[in-house]
């Protein structure tokens, strides 16, 4: 009897995790050079925000023209120039004396990751169903992982290290390693066959866009503006609400881990979506009218488990969605993070600076309410299965990376 975790983790998996690792860490590495930026080039809190701005605007281009780049010029050699762009950028980053070249290093930032980012989750939902949700969990615990890693190692370089720079090193290592894998993947390439890239995805594709954007959206509200919020009900001190809101990040890779290895990924997605939805509003709402501390603590942490799932079943769902339309569905994803990225924080902190934080947190509530309609519209159709094997093509392997059954329910009681 082969085990679950061997029967879920086939070779052509780990590129792809490699691959969010890479963008996880830049992105938030990007996120803690802003204080070194601003003392480096004297910039104001408003242009250091610019380059969060820039980011976004690139997940959003990226999004909007990968898939048309991957069928004009072929899907590694996109991948390619992905992780090309990034290495460029962070040098730039780094070096370079001048915001505008800064701005121009975010935006290439957010180009190549929102490149990487659509074919990751193009992979790793194609095969549909549980095995999907699985993968897509996993590979966001190791983006949580970097995530976390990275900001260390920026502020570790910064105070016993030869500067902030080096933080952005391990960045080259883990591209080096997303580079050593920029096979053509045989699923993908059959679907690109029939993607005539029209724009014409699904009413059901949409719908969990939609989903996708909304969730987002409360993740990072509460990401930008949860410290803020405990800060301002609680009255406690603003290094104290800083770690009070780290624990909605803590929650969301408690959930994100639990889905990983399984738990809950057997039900429905839109019983699981609705439960992670509820248990993320209930937990905002008990933050927006706490003012204990350890109460705020512990509503954000249940938030955090609440969104953490979120995101992989609604990817998952979205490409099963437009199973004849992988490469531009898996692209357009990134455009909705790009957008929920760019708008929310951003709405989210106009309301705050009219009418309080307090009052502003509501805009969060109202996220998830929308969410939670759009819940009904999730699909957990699968793709379409991957071609016949060519005889003459080995990398048409049926025992292939992505050959995997379309829902695996009874992986378990596979026969090794």
């Amino acid at each position: 009897m082969s085990t679950l975790s061997g029967d879920l983790e086939p070779e052509g998996a780990w590129p792809s995790y490699a691959a969010l690792a890479a963008i996880g860490y830049v992105i938030y590495g990007l996120g803690a050079a802003g204080p070194y930026l601003r003392t480096q080039l004297g910039l104001s809190d408003a242009e250091v925000g610019l380059h969060s701005t820039a980011l976004a605007i690139g997940l959003v281009v990226a999004g909007t023209v990968a898939a048309g780049l991957g069928r004009r010029f072929g899907e590694p050699a996109v991948r390619a120039g992905a992780i090309v762009a990034i290495l460029v950028a962070l040098p730039i980053l780094a070096a370079t004396p001048s915001i505008i070249a800064t701005l121009g290093a975010a935006l290439l930032i957010g180009l190549g990751a929102g490149t990487l980012l659509g074919h990751v989750n193009t992979t790793l939902g194609a095969p549909g169903g549980r095995l999907a949700r699985l993968r897509l969990a996993r590979a966001n615990v190791w983006a949580m992982i970097a995530a976390f890693v990275g900001p260390v190692i920026v502020a570790g370089g910064a105070s016993i290290g030869p500067g902030w720079w080096f933080g952005l090193v391990p960045a080259f290592g883990l591209l080096g390693i997303v580079a050593l894998d920029l096979r053509s993947n045989r699923r993908l390439v059959a679907a690109a066959r029939t993607d005539t890239g029209r724009d014409r995805l699904p009413r059901a594709y949409w719908l969990a866009w939609a989903f996708l954007v909304a969730a987002i959206s409360v993740e990072f509200s509460i990401v930008f503006w949860g410290a803020t919020l405990v800060e301002r009900r609680t009255n406690v001190p603003i290094p104290e609400a800083t770690a009070i809101g780290a624990l909605f990040l803590g929650g969301m890779f408690a959930g994100r881990l639990g889905l990983s290895v399984g738990i809950g990924a057997g039900h429905a997605i839109r019983r699981n979506a609705a439960a992670g939805l509820v248990l993320a509003g209930v937990g905002a709402g008990v933050v927006w009218v706490s003012t204990a501390a350890i109460l705020s603590g512990v509503a954000l942490f249940l938030a955090g488990v609440g969104v953490a799932i979120l995101y992989p079943l609604g990817v998952a769902a979205a490409l099963a969605g437009a199973p004849e339309q992988l490469g531009l569905a898996g692209n357009r994803l990134t455009m909705a993070s790009g957008l929920a990225i760019l708008l929310a924080p951003l709405a989210l902190g106009a309301i705050a600076d009219a009418t309080g934080v307090i009052a502003g947190w509501g805009l969060v509530l109202g996220l998830v309410a929308v969410a939670l309609c759009l819940v009904f519209g999730l699909t957990a159709g699968q793709p379409a299965p991957a071609p016949s094997a060519d005889p003459g093509d080995p990398s048409a392997d049926p025992s292939g990376p992505l050959a995997d059954v379309a829902d695996p329910a009874d992986l378990t009681s596979r026969p090794a």
